[in-house]
């Protein structure tokens, strides 16, 4: 792909020397850390649980606080007069960064929560493939929009295209993966019980890991609960509905918090954290 030269530096995709390489090679292991880490998770404390929940959140933090950052920037240099109270003041500080940091603990407690239920290899392997092709599906996206975006602006567009490309890709295969996993025989079962049964494969000694494992399966056994014991009194439609309903909200907490983790390692393996920090107004 060519790179037009008349272009400024940073707009220039993959402009800083080796940054692709680098950044395959730490986000592989990156996929090997959580591979890794991800066999033993059922077996750790809710302090074990707690502490890789924040190790987690931190550079998820970092490209959640980034982006909104970005976003708030752009809405104070095009509504808001650079010289009024209004401008400085929403620009996003400490309350931005506290709100963030929840959202990013929360999101990291569902990374974990999908990790330990995660079985089978083909979606590692999948993991290893993004990892590969994640610097030049970026470059790609960034080429993309250099013409079409505001140069202070563009990297925050190619971001968000990038991660939406590869979000809809990991849940389409999540969701295929999940209908042809093997579905328990609930019939005659309260949907409590069914929930259990779902469960019985994830002795968590985590109480929240425990939970959230709980919370998840039941996504998961909800509709064959139903259409095992109601489908013939509930139009097949309407399940049919619920169920891919509930999968998707199922993956989509999984899927998006893990490319969460992606970007935040490019963020900081491709050389370019002075320029996000400088388009996020954090610096000059």
């Amino acid at each position: 792909m060519a790179i037009d030269d008349n272009l400024p530096a940073e707009a220039r995709p993959g402009h800083a020397p080796g940054a692709g390489i680098r950044t395959s090679i730490g986000l592989l292991l990156l996929v090997g850390g959580l591979y890794v880490g991800s066999q033993g998770l059922t077996e750790l404390t809710d302090r074990g649980i707690g502490a890789l929940c924040i190790l987690l959140a931190l550079p998820i933090c970092w490209t959640s606080f980034w982006r909104a950052r970005v976003r708030r920037r752009a809405f104070r240099d095009f509504y808001l007069t650079p010289d009024g109270s209004w401008h400085r003041w929403i620009r996003g500080g400490i309350v931005m960064l506290g709100t963030r940091l929840l959202i990013a603990l929360a999101l990291a407690l569902l990374l974990v929560i999908g990790l330990a239920r995660l079985e089978g290899r083909a979606f590692w392997v999948v993991l290893l493939v993004t990892a590969l092709l994640w610097p030049l599906s970026y470059t790609a996206c960034q080429q993309l929009v250099a013409r079409q975006a505001n140069l202070r602006f563009h990297r925050l567009l190619a971001t968000r295209m990038h991660m939406a490309a590869w979000f809809a890709v990991l849940l389409l295969l999540l969701v295929a993966l999940a209908f042809f996993e093997p579905v328990p025989d609930v019939r005659g079962l309260s949907l409590d019980e069914a929930v259990m049964r779902f469960t019985l494969g994830y002795p968590a000694q985590s109480q929240a890991l425990d939970w959230g494992l709980v919370a998840s399966e039941a996504l998961r056994a909800l509709p064959h609960w139903l259409i095992q014991n109601l489908g013939q009194s509930l139009p097949s439609q309407i399940l049919s509905w619920l169920a891919w309903a509930l999968v998707l909200l199922r993956e989509w907490l999984f899927a998006w918090p893990l490319l969460l983790l992606f970007q935040a390692g490019q963020d900081m393996l491709d050389a370019g954290i002075r320029d996000r920090l400088r388009e996020a107004g954090l610096t000059r």
